[in-house]
């Protein structure tokens, strides 16, 4: 196995035994409001998400995951600054 792998396989063995963990990941991409706003790891962890098992998790990624949710109308500009970081940390207080 490479490493790719065995680190896809850590955050989904991760997220499969911390439900909180994968709501909250779950929460933070549905927050997305833009589509170009979304990361590579954004899609990975959908599809790792999905492939937990999960009942109630797989019906709010297929929400999630659905075109009309990523074509969102873009919301009015705040002052964020792209040097912040990633969606993720765009809450913290040091921006």
């Amino acid at each position: 196995m490479d490493g790719e792998t065995l680190t896809l396989d850590a955050i989904k063995s991760g997220l499969k035994f911390r439900k909180a963990l994968a709501k909250a990941l779950l929460g933070e991409i549905r927050n997305i409001q833009v589509a170009s706003e979304h990361r590579p790891f954004d899609v990975w962890a959908l599809v790792l998400l999905r492939s937990i098992g999960d009942p109630k998790a797989q019906v709010e990624v297929e929400k999630v995951s659905s075109p009309r949710a990523w074509q969102r109308p873009p919301p009015p500009r705040r002052g964020f600054s792209a040097a912040c970081g990633t969606h993720l940390f765009q809450n913290l207080n040091r921006c």
